[in-house]
C-alpha cells in the first residue's frame, strides 16, 4: 500500500487481535469458509473502488 500512513499497523493492531480472537473461536472447517469469504469480499471491494476511480 504505497500511501499507507506510517502508523497504520500500530493503529490497527488491537482490531487485528480482536478479529484473531473472534476467528480463533471457530472450528478449523468454519475458519476456512470465513477466510474464503473475506478474501473474495476484499477482491470485490477493491474492484468496486477501482470502478469509482475510473471515469
Amino acid at each position: 500500500m504505497p500511501d499507507k500512513p506510517a502508523d497504520l499497523d500500530e493503529i490497527l493492531a488491537s482490531a487485528r487481535r480482536w478479529i484473531g480472537e473472534i476467528i480463533g473461536g471457530y472450528p478449523p472447517e468454519r475458519r476456512e469458509a470465513l477466510f474464503d469469504y473475506f478474501t473474495r469480499a476484499a477482491d470485490a471491494y477493491r474492484e468496486a473502488a477501482e470502478q469509482l476511480r475510473t471515469p
